[in-house]
């Protein structure tokens, strides 16, 4: 064959198959992310904002190793949570921690109540007046059945840890309970056996989020 004929013929020969493997390199790329698209396609996201008169964080702290307790409230902010075909999926909410309440010690008996408001409120636990707000938002939620597998970041103070919990959903309410230790955030206060005020490091945290109608 001519020389000057083969270079032509070898230039289109590598042209053929330079498209031809760009083809199946399209093809693959199109399998590949072909189940994402879909996925996202099946999913019909709904942001639904929290009804913060129906939503609260109740607290439960012991003392002298169970021996005693105290109970409380608090309330939301603000926040939302994402869904994916009404399934959890994602979300944030902030807490007043403003709002602390003493519940468990009766309205008959001020002094008390503003004494350990007072104390919960301050620099042995969690310092209000420079951490006015506490804060969550969901990274992931696995749904098993009736039970959501939830993990989030809480952040408390000037602390920021991940938490997993799980959670149920019914009628338009989440709701959870679940234990933290208050000292990972810094609420570090202790007391003593001998005076017996002694505080037991777990807290128990009840959430219930309730969500307002959708607008029609």
């Amino acid at each position: 064959m001519n020389n000057r004929n083969a270079v032509p013929v070898l230039f289109v020969t590598l042209m053929c198959v330079a498209c031809s493997v760009k083809q199946q390199q399209n093809n693959e790329s199109a399998k590949s992310t072909a189940p994402i698209q879909e996925a996202a396609k099946a999913c019909v996201t709904d942001t639904m904002k929290i009804d913060l008169r129906q939503s609260a964080v109740y607290w439960k702290g012991t003392k002298m190793r169970g021996a005693g307790k105290h109970e409380g409230e608090l309330r939301f902010e603000h926040g939302f949570v994402l869904l994916c075909n009404e399934a959890l999926a994602g979300g944030s909410c902030t807490v007043d921690m403003k709002t602390l309440k003493v519940t468990d010690i009766p309205a008959t008996d001020p002094v008390p109540i503003k004494n350990l408001t007072g104390h919960l409120s301050n620099a042995d636990f969690f310092d209000i007046e420079h951490y006015p707000s506490a804060f969550f938002t969901i990274t992931a939620a696995k749904h098993e059945e009736d039970t959501i597998y939830v993990t989030g970041n809480l952040s408390i103070k000037d602390v920021t840890l991940p938490v997993t919990f799980t959670a149920t959903h019914h009628a338009g309410t989440f709701i959870t309970t679940f234990t933290i230790n208050r000292k990972q955030w810094h609420a570090g206060y202790t007391g003593t056996w001998a005076d017996r005020t002694l505080v037991d490091d777990e807290v128990t945290l009840r959430i219930v989020l309730a969500f307002q109608p959708k607008e029609r």
